[in-house]
């Protein structure tokens, strides 16, 4: 094969390069010039830089150094593309890609479909679930992300206020038209795990004719009567096929949480909720759990640590009674007026503050409940270790038992209360608890003050009684100032639609989550591999969980790090002495990451009272100027935690 020659080497540009010389050597200091431009690398890159036959003979001397200027300059670009493009270690440039514009749709050319969303957010980093259209925060709110998600998708077609079908998710948030409903709005921190909406989306079912207008409803707008007509012609001379409402139904979960982000996740969607089906007002229960440790905060050692509680026993800052918080939570079951529970809204005017909670129960989080579980699935453990596992399990159940014989022999000497700092028997290691309620509905900010009661209990500072104090109208008019406890460890746990008809309290929804198969029919499209495949929505949730968990595990191994560093001391052979309280500031504890000094404690029925309600609403709306028609008694029936 024949060696190309370099364009340096060329006729053609070496009697340029001459030329332009010949005359250079008539001005001063030209020899620079020349003897610069001859030690340049010779390049096989400088083709376009050698035009054809050009009389120089005839430039100007600064035509002739502009020349020379720009021959240069070319000369060193292409040297240093050509270098670029041979070095190994030098990764091939990015694609600029251009932005495509959002393209338009027709939605005259699709179907909807009511449909209900079930899915799950962290609300850490979000400011709520509703978004307020004239409150711009510095978080972004669930339903905003939501929205714009749907709208990327094209699945909603929202009208605008002149009209229009709005088209693009960079616009105002607007769910004009889309039959949208949600089941309860969180607040600032907030997360679900069960977070309920429904809204009439698009639908891959062929489009059908009334013979008068689309059946999109907005076929006006793109098409005359004739183009309609005609089209319904078309439609109808073509053999259908046969569709299936789940089958060959659009991949709802699967596209949506393409476009969310990675602490918003849809979890299922319902193809039939019943006629008039709203999320808000279709929904009679719902369940929340908070989390909490035990001990929850650190423990002070030796006599700093202790203070006098309640029943004149001697507790241990950081432990929490956890049989004292059960005897309280007991008493919130039943239809109750919770207007001590709860944030006082009188933009609302809310009169009627009874609501029933069904249950209520504090339990230990077990380990199992964890995404480390998974792995011990069949299916998800290495091959043919099977029978090890097994053998294993057999053996960690006999330890148990012979572990939990002699642990009930030493319980059955100790005293009543295992957290009585009194006690000579070893205390109980760290727990995740978690407080769990489920009722019909529920106030601003209820469960949140719900737990922050129970937390007072807990730390011996206030008796279970005090719940009955505050579900007492008659002994407490007006709602003591104490504090509720903090957000992010609070989870709308589950939404409930049961059915009417038959007063069952279970979900009568029939929700296909991801990875589900149809029975007797055949896979959902996307099937399994929506849930444990590559890009499959446990796949992100596992990336989102371990690095938190990293993060913890270097954060415990740090603590117990600088625990054991340093001279060891023996705290627990100091005395203890029962009733005593040596703290000069109470240390209590509301939820978060540590307590908050609060001096010396005041009871909760001794704190300054708030107005009762129907003060504070009759203040606002003389205020607002509202008269007795505008205000209603209203009872929510919409979660607003």
């Amino acid at each position: 094969m024949r060696t190309a020659v370099p364009p340096i080497f060329q006729p053609s540009f070496r009697n340029n390069l001459w030329r332009i010389r010949s005359h250079l050597l008539l001005l001063p200091d030209s020899s620079q010039l020349w003897t610069y431009f001859a030690k340049q690398r010779y390049s096989s890159a400088m083709a376009a830089a050698a035009p054809n036959e050009v009389d120089y003979s005839s430039w100007s001397n600064e035509a002739l150094v502009a020349r020379v200027t720009e021959l240069e300059k070319r000369l060193k670009e292409t040297n240093a593309q050509a270098v670029n493009a041979a070095s190994p270690n030098n990764p091939p440039a990015k694609k600029i890609r251009r932005k495509v514009p959002n393209r338009l749709i027709d939605p005259s050319k699709y179907s909807t479909r009511p449909i209900a969303l079930k899915f799950a957010y962290l609300g850490k980093r979000y400011n709520g679930f509703e978004h307020h259209m004239n409150n711009k925060t510095r978080l972004p709110a669930v339903e905003e992300a939501l929205w714009r998600a749907l709208m990327k998708c094209r699945l909603i077609f929202p009208i605008d206020k002149d009209g229009n079908i709005q088209q693009g998710d960079d616009g105002d948030i607007n769910w004009n038209g889309c039959e949208y409903a949600k089941c309860g709005r969180t607040d600032k921190g907030v997360s679900a795990f069960g977070q309920v909406v429904s809204l009439k989306v698009r639908s891959s079912r062929p489009p059908e004719h009334d013979g008068s207008e689309k059946s999109a409803g907005n076929a006006r707008l793109y098409a005359s009567a004739d183009e309609a007509e005609s089209t319904k012609q078309a439609e109808e001379a073509k053999p259908r096929k046969q569709w299936d409402p789940i089958k060959d139904e659009l991949q709802y979960t699967h596209m949506l949480n393409k476009v969310l982000p990675p602490d918003i996740r849809v979890l299922a969607w319902c193809p039939n909720p019943p006629p008039g089906f709203s999320a808000r007002f279709s929904c009679r229960e719902r369940r929340y759990r908070y989390y909490f440790t035990n001990p929850a905060f650190l423990p002070v050692p030796g006599r700093k640590g202790l203070y006098s509680g309640q029943g004149e026993r001697t507790y241990r800052e950081g432990w929490l009674d956890i049989d004292s918080m059960q005897e309280a939570a007991k008493l919130f079951i039943g239809e109750h007026d919770f207007r001590n529970f709860c944030k006082i809204d009188p933009t609302k005017q809310i009169t009627n503050f009874k609501r029933r909670v069904y249950h209520t129960e504090i339990k230990e989080v077990q380990r199992s409940e964890g995404p480390v579980a998974l792995a011990t699935w069949p299916g998800f453990r290495q091959p043919g270790v099977d029978e090890m596992f097994q053998q294993h399990q057999e053996e960690s159940l006999s330890a148990v038992i012979d572990v939990q014989a002699e642990l009930d022999k030493i319980t059955s000497l100790a005293p009543s209360d295992p957290i009585t700092a009194g006690s000579a028997f070893p205390r109980p290691t760290p727990k995740l608890y978690a407080f769990e309620v489920q009722g019909q509905s529920f106030l601003w900010h209820q469960v949140r003050h719900l737990v922050g009661i129970l937390f007072l209990v807990g730390q011996g500072l206030e008796p279970p009684s005090v719940v009955s104090n505050l579900l007492s109208v008659e002994k407490t008019a007006g709602k003591p100032r104490y504090e509720m406890a903090e957000d992010i460890p609070l989870i709308l746990w589950d939404c409930i639609f049961p059915d009417l008809k038959t007063k069952s309290r279970e979900d009568s929804l029939t929700w296909i989550y991801v990875g589900d198969e149809q029975k007797g029919e055949s896979p959902v499209k996307g099937g399994a591999s929506g849930k444990f495949d590559r890009m499959g929505i446990l796949e992100d949730l596992w990336e989102t969980w371990r690095e938190r968990k990293m993060d913890e595990v270097l954060a415990g191994t740090l603590f117990d790090a600088v625990a054991s560093q340093g001279r060891k001391r023996d705290y627990g052979a100091e005395p203890l002495v029962p009733g005593q309280d040596v703290r000069r500031s109470a240390k209590v504890f509301h939820g978060g990451d540590s307590y908050k000094l609060s001096g010396k404690y005041i009871p909760v029925m001794q704190k300054e009272k708030m107005d009762a309600p129907e003060i504070i609403n009759a203040r606002y709306a003389s205020k607002k100027g509202l008269n007795g028609g505008d205000i209603a008694t209203q009872c929510s029936d919409e979660a607003d935690e």
